[in-house]
């Protein structure tokens, strides 16, 4: 997993166009490590 492909996946999760099963499959980041990263991007609450 490159940086590049990490945006690609977080601009894809937030078009709120595709599922995560379809952008891990065109970037090929794992669900997990997406999901980490969504999870960091959270403000707390």
């Amino acid at each position: 997993m490159n940086e590049r492909e990490l945006k690609k996946a977080l601009n894809l999760y937030r078009s709120e166009q595709y599922s995560v099963s379809e952008i891990v499959e065109m970037t090929g980041i794992s669900r997990a490590t997406l999901y980490r990263y969504l999870k960091q991007e959270q403000p707390n609450s």
